[in-house]
């Protein structure tokens, strides 16, 4: 008989596929009504915490191993960009007389990190994915891979020294803020990286934890209690945070996913499949939502998208279309991808 630990895979318990398709509705609805504040920001801190989260669940028996680089990245690489270009072609076609040669550029297909031109404004978050995932899959290379996780926290944790320490100390900070002037290293050096070592600390701790009710309600208490203390500091996630907020409102994101998947794995509670189908449809919601509503408004004029009839039908039509996409394209699309890294 399996215990509780080995029940469930960490990366698919039924919370945090849940989660994932609350915080792709959040965007959704936040662009849907077009509203000056929304709480998109609170959805994308949420992904961001849960890459980290998961991807420490997923490949931490990857650590060391050579294949298990190519391994990662492979399968990052099938889950971001086949379903992102399937809807970045129609988009480019639909705006094709209004493109400068330069909007066609190598950034827009590869979401290279870096500053760029959106034609699907999500992809922003993407970037800093992708270089998130370029430097995770390094560190699990074998002999340096450990060394490199460490030297890469410590140098975005700098970020954080308050200036005024350097200059009490009459130092120059010569540092890695200087890096932001090279373009896309600000997307390997960031705070945002923040929100990825908060979700890779709540995985390993969920890991190395045994299921525990106690851990899994101290990881609620203190995960929620920071969250609530610094969500205000967001206006409850219409903004994003300066960097000491996104700190610690970024470790309240963790506790709260390591309290959720422990119960979970205690048993406590089991959201079924159906909480599975509803992640699957989180990220095909994400990147297509913008250009399924931007052509609403080209069909429908400002003073009908405010009539209720008219935004019921654009909800019910962008989670057709996200359904549509998760369950006939993206996982079909993600089996037979991650076949042929088995079979090379």
């Amino acid at each position: 008989m399996k215990t509780p630990v080995e029940s469930a895979a960490p990366h698919r318990l039924g919370s945090l596929e849940l989660g994932r398709f609350i915080a792709a509705s959040l965007v959704m609805i936040s662009h849907l009504f077009g509203l000056d504040a929304a709480p998109g920001p609170l959805g994308v801190q949420y992904f961001f915490v849960l890459s980290g989260f998961v991807m420490i669940t997923a490949h931490h028996r990857d650590f060391g191993q050579s294949r298990g680089v190519l391994k990662f990245w492979w399968r990052r690489v099938c889950r971001i960009y086949p379903l992102y270009w399937l809807v970045l072609l129609p988009v480019m076609f639909y705006y094709y007389h209004g493109f400068a040669p330069a909007s066609l550029s190598w950034q827009l297909f590869s979401l290279s990190p870096g500053p760029a031109s959106e034609l699907i404004p999500p992809a922003w978050s993407l970037r800093y994915e992708i270089a998130f995932y370029i430097v995770f899959g390094l560190c699990l290379t074998p002999y340096v891979g450990r060394v490199l996780l460490t030297a890469w926290v410590l140098s975005v944790l700098w970020l954080l020294v308050p200036v005024h320490v350097f200059q009490f100390f009459h130092v120059h900070r010569y540092n890695i803020m200087y890096l932001h002037a090279l373009g896309s290293w600000n997307h390997f050096i960031s705070i945002f990286e923040l929100y990825f070592f908060a979700g890779l600390l709540g995985g390993w701790l969920l890991i190395k934890s045994r299921p525990s009710v106690p851990r899994a309600i101290a990881g609620l208490l203190i995960g929620g209690a920071l969250m609530i203390y610094k969500l205000r500091v967001t206006q409850w996630g219409y903004v994003y945070p300066g960097p000491r907020d996104l700190a610690v409102l970024s470790l309240g994101y963790a506790g709260v996913m390591f309290g959720l998947a422990m119960l979970e794995r205690c048993g406590i509670f089991r959201l079924g499949k159906w909480a599975a189908w509803a992640g699957a449809v989180s990220y095909p919601l994400y990147i297509s939502h913008s250009p399924l509503l931007n052509c609403l408004d080209a069909i429908f004029p400002p003073p009908l998208r405010t009539n209720i009839l008219v935004e019921a039908g654009s909800l019910i039509l962008v989670y057709g279309v996200a359904i549509g996409l998760a369950f006939a394209v993206d996982r079909p699309l993600q089996r037979r991808l991650r076949k042929v890294y088995k079979n090379a």
